[in-house]
């Protein structure tokens, strides 16, 4: 129903552009070769020098528009300008205006009250010597804004959990965390949250959601819930930007809760992800 809905908004706003999308409801949408595209979830970065990043993302997509400030009005795309737009498909194939493609992104509207921005977008996309994909009809409504999140410090020391109380799966860049004896899989209680992670020799995965969490999907950021990446060759800590969350069950009788997950980090996709543990 939401994407019938999604399709219907669209439908009117292409139809004329005298017409204003007016409605409660995030959305970034579009069409890419023809297919429709509508992300699960989208988030708008303000950066420090004054850009902004509009993402985008479905299960094993992502769509990405980067542009200059948030005036209001055009900014072109391609060529050798700091305004561009990528997209990474579910193979993992990325295409980007720059330099060869081209486009346009319009900002009807920076609400700085709501802290939310509104828009439209066309481009053409190139995978270099491969591949070109066009996309047009675009739109992002009400898209919430957030500040650059910078790399986070190491969190509070948890309590030391047992390395096997259930399973934990997803790609890391398109590279599955390791399995078996090379995967240590937590799942405790600190501070009023149930705290998963996993650790495989190379890479840590570690979720936080609110112990009282109900079955169904949130979209994060949200307050209360916390998902980070830590690459250990390098010591390297991420917050995400964006992701999604989905609470399969949750038995607190039995600690036993189970779910999918994605998010993103200033750096790191992190897709395909699903956990069944029981908590100590």
């Amino acid at each position: 129903m939401k994407k019938l809905f999604f399709i219907l908004i669209a439908s009117l706003v292409f139809a004329s552009c005298s017409e204003s999308l007016s409605d409660n409801s995030t959305a970034l949408q579009g069409f890419i070769d023809n297919v429709l595209f509508i992300s699960n979830d989208a988030i708008a970065t303000k950066n420090e020098d004054g850009s902004y990043d509009i993402e985008g993302l479905t299960e094993n997509e992502k769509l990405r528009i980067h542009i200059s400030s948030g005036q209001e009005g055009g900014h072109l795309l391609g060529g050798s300008g700091v305004n561009y737009a990528t997209f990474k498909d579910a193979a993992g194939n990325k295409y980007c205006t720059n330099p060869n493609g081209d486009g346009k992104v319009i900002v009807t509207r920076l609400n700085q009250e709501a802290n939310t921005i509104s828009g439209s977008f066309k481009f053409e996309a190139i995978q270099a010597a491969i591949d070109t994909i066009v996309v047009k009809n675009g739109i992002f409504f009400e898209v919430r804004i957030i500040h650059e999140i910078e790399e986070v410090e190491d969190p509070v020391i948890l309590p030391v959990g047992s390395c096997n109380v259930g399973t934990f799966v997803s790609l890391i860049d398109g590279i599955p965390i390791q399995q078996g004896n090379n995967l240590c899989v937590q799942a405790v209680v600190f501070q009023e949250q149930i705290v998963i992670t996993a650790t495989d020799p190379d890479d840590e995965i570690q979720l936080r959601m609110p112990i009282s969490i109900d079955t169904g999907q949130t979209s994060l950021p949200e307050d209360g819930f916390t998902a980070t990446y830590k690459d250990l060759v390098s010591g390297t800590l991420e917050n995400l930007r964006v992701g999604n969350l989905i609470v399969i069950s949750h038995n607190t009788e039995t600690n036993l809760i189970k779910g999918t997950f994605s998010f993103e980090t200033p750096n790191h996709t992190i897709t395909i992800g699903s956990f069944n543990v029981t908590y100590e």
